[in-house]
This record gives C-alpha cells, sequence and structure tokens, in this order.
C-alpha cells in the first residue's frame, strides 16, 4: 500500500509468515497463542527535502489463523488500526493531560492518574456532541478548559457520561 501525507510518500509492506518460522524459545509466554507471524516494512521518501529515509521493519505476533486465505490483508488492518488507537487515545491524553511531561515516581500514583484521565477523556467525548456546533466540533482541549473555569459546567459534562436515574 502507498500513501502520500504530511509531505511524504510511504509505502508499506506486510508479509505473514506462520509462527512456526520463528523458533519456539522465541515465543516465550506467546508460544500457546501465537499462530501468525507479521513482517512489516515502510519505505519513506519525504518530498519536500527530497530525502530517503531508511526502511523500518517491524514484526507482529498475532493470534489470527495462518489459514485465512487473506491473512496479509487482515495483518495490515490490524497494524494500521493500531496506530489509529494511537493517534485518538494516547495523543490526546499526553496533549490534553501532558502524562508525557508528567515527573512520578510513585508506581500507583500513575497507574490511578492514568486510569483518571482516561476516565475525564471518556466523559468529555459523551459531552463533545453537545457542545459542538454543527459540523464544528469542539476540541477536547478546550472542553477541558471550559470545565476547568467553571465546576457548574465540569458537572454539566459530567451529567453525558453518567446520566441521571429516572
Amino acid at each position: 500500500d502507498t500513501e502520500i501525507g504530511h509531505g511524504r510518500i510511504e509505502s508499506r509492506t506486510v508479509i505473514a509468515l506462520p509462527i512456526t518460522a520463528l523458533p519456539k524459545r522465541s515465543l516465550g509466554a506467546w508460544v500457546e497463542d501465537a499462530q501468525t507471524v507479521f513482517f512489516a516494512r515502510t519505505c519513506s521518501y519525504d518530498k519536500k527535502y527530497g530525502v530517503y529515509r531508511e526502511p523500518e521493519i517491524r514484526y507482529y505476533i498475532s493470534s489470527l489463523s495462518f489459514d485465512n486465505p487473506d491473512i496479509a490483508k487482515a495483518g495490515y488492518e490490524a497494524i494500521r488500526k493500531h496506530w489509529c488507537i494511537e493517534n485518538s487515545l494516547h495523543y490526546v491524553l499526553d496533549v490534553t493531560f501532558n502524562q508525557d511531561r508528567a515527573q512520578i515516581k510513585n508506581r500507583n500514583y500513575i497507574r490511578n492518574k492514568l486510569l483518571l484521565n482516561k476516565l475525564a477523556l471518556n466523559a468529555l467525548r459523551c459531552a463533545q456532541p453537545a457542545y459542538s456546533k454543527g459540523k464544528e466540533v469542539i476540541s477536547i482541549k478546550r472542553l477541558t478548559s471550559i470545565a476547568s473555569y467553571s465546576p457548574e459546567e465540569a458537572l454539566k459534562m459530567l451529567s453525558y457520561y453518567v446520566p441521571a436515574e429516572e
């Protein structure tokens, strides 16, 4: 597959191999569930600077059955969806809640803070349609700003996440 965007031309190749192509000792905890290994290579060309980047090679172990005739396509779609999750969740959590800037050492505090951030993000996403105007969707960052200035608005946003009992 070849995509053009963000000033780059990227070509992606995914090859599926049966898990028997790998030695069992290299699978570790995956030895029971693994059925397919995917080899994914991304080649990138920066149009602005005319520079080819080194090919990026990644391997994925999967429980998808290798017997599926469209296994490489299924693996490609799963890999692309992984990046969709990365962009729609982790990036938003980092930008909105500055998670990457946190310099916290206590593991329990970190886990609790991450859980609360995800709950807050879900609540904000539930409130997002009510605060958007037409096709113009209000950003999560803007919603956090509104909630931080007005406790009443914050409670109103929470009501979209946890509806009142009837």
